[in-house]
């Protein structure tokens, strides 16, 4: 079993959404940086892209926030399991292509928070130390986050499925999906 943290590319090497009008949709976005799940009705506020002649990721960041992305209709296929167990998925488009939201809604007490490396005044982690048998749970949801990080960074378990054709690092690394860099963090 392995734990990534789970990290939108914001390089200049890609393409990311950004709210086209923040003052008018500041209710609408301000959900999107809360944990937990998004109201029911919530619909994405309009998006544009700055720099169109970028490249195209498959995951694509919104407005640099790190505890959500979209994805293209071809990834969608392809990571489709891993999502829908993870997270809440919301429609929308851009330019009449199909995109999908994607937030996740788990939050796991699974750090070991004594054995845990912390930044000064714990303002993020060196190195992380996990409770295996805690991440074991995380099997119906391999993307989670963590309470200590204010659920603003997301982590992948790895090697969980049963499957691994539907593990999530796995179709990244198969279908060759652009955007999302997973940094491992801890393995048992």
């Amino acid at each position: 079993m392995r734990v990534y943290e789970i990290r939108i590319d914001t390089t200049i090497n890609y393409q990311a959404f950004f709210f086209d009008d923040y003052t008018r949709d500041k209710d609408s976005i301000s959900h999107l940086m809360k944990f937990g799940e998004l109201p029911n009705g919530w619909v994405m506020p309009e998006v544009y892209v700055l720099e169109p002649r970028l490249s195209k990721p498959n995951f694509f960041s919104i407005n640099y926030f790190h505890n959500c992305f979209a994805v293209d209709r071809y990834t969608w296929d392809k990571v489709l399991t891993t999502l829908e167990m993870s997270g809440q998925l919301v429609d929308f488009n851009y330019k009449n292509e199909a995109f999908t939201l994607f937030k996740p809604i788990h939050c796991y007490d699974c750090l070991d928070v004594e054995k845990t490396l912390w930044e000064e005044q714990r303002a993020g982690i060196v190195k992380h130390e996990f409770k295996p048998n805690r991440l074991s749970n995380a099997q119906d949801s391999p993307i989670f986050t963590i309470p200590e990080l204010n659920s603003m960074t997301m982590y992948l378990v790895d090697g969980m499925m049963g499957d691994e054709e539907e593990e999530f690092k796995y179709c990244i690394e198969k279908y060759d999906l652009k955007g999302l860099l997973l940094k491992e963090v801890w393995h048992d």
